[in-house]
């Protein structure tokens, strides 16, 4: 049995009796979930995990490079990079992110990659929080809430995910008209699986993975984490995160009380 640790993402039994490019079928893969990212370093470094699945800030942050190698990621069609997008409505007047002074934010829930994003923006137009600028800050849970509540006027502005953002415009093209990209960060994906670093089936696993767009039941799992292709993420994917926390760090040590 090969054990998957799976951070903020839907746990499931996957990859149960996968045949491998090798021959060899992964008969059993079992997925647990983890509430806190400490435990599942943890776990992972006691040896009880295979692979780890998580938002690569918080892999950048929690997790030895040493104790990870090449895993993969969900990407968006055709291989294309996902994107943290923050989002304005048009009509009202904003085109830096100064012009957010007053005006009221939706974010979603504990989303640290977002809220690093739009602060690292903050700081370095007003050396000052997002938080601490007068905004109405409004929580959503679900990032397609969000957009609506700016497409309807609930709100002004929102960071979201541009997969997301793509999937409404689809749905309704008069989004489009009254909502407007103002910053952007592209990533990789929204969570990175890495496999432990002595893992003896890594090639076999990942040859699972890269075939899951090819079987019914693949196509099932990448509609569990949402989306729909896979590609190879190499452990120094992390570097940009890296550089993103260490800048968002050495910002803050600035800041203007």
């Amino acid at each position: 049995m090969s054990k998957v640790g799976v951070y903020s993402v839907m746990p499931n039994t996957i990859g149960s009796g996968y045949p491998t490019k090798s021959g060899r079928a992964i008969t059993s893969t079992q997925a647990v979930l983890y509430d806190h990212i400490e435990d599942m370093k943890n776990a992972l470094e006691r040896g009880e995990l295979d692979l780890i699945v998580a938002p690569p800030l918080l892999i950048s942050r929690y997790f030895e490079r040493e104790n990870l190698s090449d895993g993969f990621v969900g990407v968006l069609e055709d291989k294309k990079p996902e994107s943290l997008v923050l989002i304005v409505r048009s009509d009202k007047d904003i085109n830096s992110v100064k012009d957010l002074r007053g005006k009221r934010l939706g974010m979603i829930e504990n989303d640290e990659l977002a809220d690093i994003f739009l602060d690292t923006l903050m700081l370095k137009d007003l050396k000052k929080s997002y938080k601490t600028i007068g905004l109405s800050i409004h929580q959503q849970k679900k990032i397609n809430h969000l957009i609506l509540d700016i497409f309807f006027d609930r709100i002004d502005a929102g960071v979201v995910y541009m997969s997301s953002f793509n999937v409404m415009t689809e749905l309704n093209p008069e989004i489009k008209n009254k909502i407007k990209i103002l910053e952007e960060l592209k990533i990789k994906g929204k969570n990175f699986s890495y496999f432990r670093h002595d893992y003896p089936l890594r090639e076999a696993m990942t040859d699972v993975a890269m075939g899951f767009s090819d079987s019914p039941r693949g196509k099932l799992i990448l509609e569990i984490f949402k989306t729909p292709e896979i590609d190879f993420c190499k452990v120094e994917d992390l570097d940009v995160f890296d550089k993103l926390y260490k800048d968002y760090l050495r910002l803050k040590q600035h800041k203007k009380k």
